[in-house]
């Protein structure tokens, strides 16, 4: 029973030396939060009568004595840190920022989650800033998703911004603002950023445990969502063409947008009824959701790419490679073969004889002057992607190889060797 004690009033506990079955006592009778502990008794001689009702001590034996001391001892303590934190949290409400989290709380809360899940490192423990954000959110019923970049941990640091601006009164106030820090850059930062933003609500169960949609807040959930994230099905994700060639991976700023959208979702699950794990497995999941803000997205890239010409890691076009005689150096180098000028239409490649439309008919580029790929279009030959250049029949510019076209069968087989 002594587990229904908030973890701030447990660890003040746990420092005055109050015995564990006096913890149950007090959380049977619902001395359960700081507050209620703080108004027990209006003074110290009805506050010792009041805990030796309830504990059922007998102060006349030295036993007795002792335990109702550390009660007593704890109840001084948590009215002063009542006052003080009614008082910090009237000027933070009406100075619209979040509550100050006292300290004590913070290594209290950290303490408790830590006897679940073993020690934290302070790369994942959640800083001041991140758990007062939460907080705030879950006392006031407002749910929403918190951009990675406030999503602060202890090495993260405590440096708060701040402003100042002067009420209808004149006062000026100091107001603080948001601490933001950089996005993740690769998968492991990303796991532990929402690792730490998972923790966060686990912070929050533990300080709020009447909230029934928190219960279920957890890291196995959240290991999850990052298996879904980083698995096969988001971040694994590849746009192919016809040949089953790749021509499009998802990037990592598409992948932490979409990531955005599955948590604000989530957000919208819980204010709709369901609890922290449901929520997030309900937006993960939603087809349509991942079609909108991902797959769309991903093919949409894949189109453009496949327009521009496929880059070496997918999505993200290559440089235009030089044409085959014209295999100059880059930065104005001198290229090899030579070149007639434009009064005669002819080009002259590298000794090969002369061209105009290709031999037979076949084409060299797109109507837009983009090159195609021979190797793709050579039965003997193949090609991973990677050339920069346009994969489309030499024939018909169709999205097949030259020699799977049916409109003309058989056409130029082996002419590419000649060009």
């Amino acid at each position: 029973m002594a587990r229904a004690l908030n973890s701030d009033v447990r660890f003040l506990f746990e420092e005055k030396g109050v015995h564990e079955d006096d913890m149950t006592e007090l959380a049977t009778a619902g001395i359960t939060t700081m507050s209620r502990l703080s108004l027990i008794a209006d003074s110290r001689a009805e506050a010792r009568t009041t805990i030796a009702a309830l504990l059922k001590l007998d102060p006349a034996t030295p036993g007795g004595v002792a335990r109702q001391v550390a009660v007593l001892d704890s109840w001084e303590t948590a009215m002063k840190r009542v006052e003080v934190q009614r008082q910090q949290d009237a000027e933070a409400k009406s100075a619209r920022i979040p509550k100050t989290i006292p300290r004590s709380s913070l290594l209290s809360l950290r303490q408790a989650v830590e006897d679940i899940l073993g020690q934290l490192p302070d790369k994942l423990a959640p800083g001041a800033a991140l758990l007062e954000h939460v907080f705030e959110q879950v006392e006031e019923n407002t749910i929403e998703a918190i951009p990675l970049t406030q999503v602060l941990c202890v090495e993260d640091g405590e440096d708060l911004k701040t402003s100042a601006t002067i009420d209808a009164s004149g006062v000026v106030r100091i107001k603080r603002g948001r601490t933001e820090v950089a996005m993740p850059g690769d998968s492991e930062a990303l796991r532990r950023k929402l690792r730490c933003w998972g923790l966060a609500f686990m912070y929050a169960k533990l300080k709020n445990p009447g909230r029934a949609w928190l219960k279920t807040a957890n890291l196995e959930v959240v290991n999850e969502y990052l298996d879904h994230l980083l698995g096969e099905r988001v971040r694994g994700l590849e746009a192919k063409d016809q040949a089953d060639t790749v021509v499009a991976r998802p990037s990592w700023p598409l992948l932490l947008a979409y990531e955005y959208q599955v948590r604000k979702e989530a957000a919208r699950n819980i204010v709709k009824g369901l609890d922290f794990a449901d929520a997030l497995r309900t937006a993960w999941k939603d087809l349509e959701l991942r079609e909108r803000h991902f797959v769309t997205p991903l093919a949409l890239s894949a189109v453009a790419g496949a327009t521009r010409g496929p880059g070496p890691s997918g999505g993200e076009p290559a440089l235009k490679r030089p044409r085959r005689g014209e295999q100059g150096q880059q930065g104005g180098g001198k290229a090899k073969g030579k070149q007639k000028g434009a009064g005669d239409g002819k080009q002259k490649g590298a000794g090969k004889g002369k061209q105009k439309g290709g031999k037979g008919g076949l084409k060299h580029s797109t109507p837009d002057g983009r090159q195609l790929c021979y190797a793709y279009n050579n039965a003997a030959e193949s090609c991973d992607g990677t050339c920069g250049r346009v994969h489309a029949c030499r024939w018909c510019l169709g999205p097949h190889p030259m020699h799977a076209c049916a409109g003309k069968q058989g056409a130029g087989k082996g002419a590419t060797k000649t060009d």
